[in-house]
């Protein structure tokens, strides 16, 4: 895979940004930064960290963001808190499928 462009690294840094920040209206319709064409698939893996916590540190979590077409890539991982606003969501397939609905 050839290293992405500085175009495509803003790309990510703001599907990823905004993933976040719960602005899930700017991740609507987007795709890949890499190919041009595939579909964002997001994935995530949360842990009981403390319950009691705010929302936004109950969870630790590993976030993926994939491209759901052509390239099929990995195109951001974090590993660090579930974001307080997708604490509750438990399928993330069908979250990625309705940002294009």
């Amino acid at each position: 895979m050839i290293a992405p462009t500085s175009s495509q690294l803003a790309e990510i840094d703001a599907i990823t940004g905004a993933f976040f920040e719960g602005k899930v209206d700017q991740l609507k319709h987007r795709y890949c930064p890499i190919c041009n064409g595939g579909k964002l698939l997001f994935k995530v893996s949360k842990h009981v960290s403390d319950l009691e916590a705010t929302p936004g540190r109950r969870y630790k979590a590993n976030v993926y963001i994939y491209c759901d077409g052509v390239c099929d890539a990995m195109i951001s991982y974090t590993n660090g808190y579930c974001p307080g606003w997708a604490e509750e969501i438990d399928d993330w397939e069908r979250f990625s499928a309705e940002l294009y609905e």
